[in-house]
């Protein structure tokens, strides 16, 4: 038979369900508003490992681009590549 939680654990899980924190920059997300996480297995297993996946929450697509050095790039003439300005 499992262990019953008490008061305080059960307050520390519902806690963590209101707010979540973004990895990057470690603004709050409230309830009710959206955040990204990556949802590729193959990063998640080689890139994230924390448990309760709080390392995989991002406020902004601009915090999980950082995060993971994702960069913009623009075809220039001839087939060569630049990076985007």
């Amino acid at each position: 038979m499992p262990a019953r939680l008490g008061a305080d654990a059960i307050r520390g899980r519902e806690r963590r369900r209101e707010v979540k924190i973004c990895a990057h920059c470690g603004n709050e997300i409230p309830v009710g508003e959206r955040y990204f996480k990556v949802c590729d297995n193959f990063l998640q297993r080689c890139y994230f490992d924390a448990e309760d996946e709080s390392d995989n929450v991002f406020c902004s697509k601009d915090c999980l681009c950082e995060a993971l050095s994702v960069m913009e790039f623009e075809v220039l003439p001839d087939g060569v590549e630049g990076e985007a300005k």
